[in-house]
Parts: C-alpha cells; structure tokens; sequence
C-alpha cells in the first residue's frame, strides 16, 4: 500500500548497461492496446511502452508508428531511444516553503525494477492522456 500521491518529482530509470538517469514525469497515455509513459529528460521528452513480464514493470522502446501517434497527441516532438528501461527510485510528493523542500523518494533493493504505476496514476487528470 502506498501514501496518496499528489505529485511526481522525478524517476530514476536503469539501462540494460547498468547506467542510471534521472527523468521527469509528464504523462502516462492510454491507447486501445498499450500503455506508454513520456518523461523528459535534458529538455528532451522520451516515450516508452509500458511492458510487464513476470509481474516486473519495464519501459520498451517505442516504434516509429507509436512515436508519430505520440507526438501529435502531446504536439511534442519525441525522441526515441533504443533501449529497455525499469524505474529503479521515485520522488514524490514535493512541497516547498520559505525555506525548505520536502519529498519523499521509493528506491528499489538491488536494482529491481519497481512498479510505478500506482504512484504516476494518482497524480491527476492532467497527467493522463487518452488516445483514440
């Protein structure tokens, strides 16, 4: 069971070459047969398919039929990239005053992939897209 989510921060994503990045979340978008998750990371917005296999959640490339799909539903130009992802560390529920930041972060033991999705579905309608 997770806390009530109101915000994502940022996900850290792990490659099959053990290198770690840092994206931010700007939307989970729903289509009759996938599922796809955009982020953007150094001012570039990346989309992947949503792909679980035994019960692990992992981010697949998307092809260039979905990146066009994609791009014109969010009016984006979307990069591709060419390798699979799993979120490895999630930030969450940033709130700010005066003076200080306070979040909370899910980190995943040994590198395992963790589940995401409830965390990115309770941010809110303007998170989710729906395409036809």
């Amino acid at each position: 069971m997770i806390t009530t989510v109101f915000n994502v921060k940022s996900i850290i994503l792990l490659n099959g070459e053990g290198v770690r990045s840092s994206f931010s979340f700007k939307k989970i978008i729903f289509s009759q047969e996938n599922c796809y998750l955009a982020f953007e990371h150094q001012e570039e917005v990346y989309a992947y398919k949503l792909s679980i296999i035994d019960e692990k959640v992992f981010l697949d490339p998307i092809d260039d039929n979905d990146n066009c799909k994609i791009s014109k539903l969010l009016s984006l130009c979307i990069k591709q990239c060419d390798q699979r992802h799993w979120a490895v560390g999630i930030s969450y529920n940033e709130t700010s005053s005066a003076n200080s930041i306070s979040t909370r972060f899910k980190i995943s033991n040994h590198d395992q992939p963790l589940d995401i999705l409830p965390f990115l579905l309770q941010t809110g309608a303007n998170s989710i897209e729906i395409s036809p």
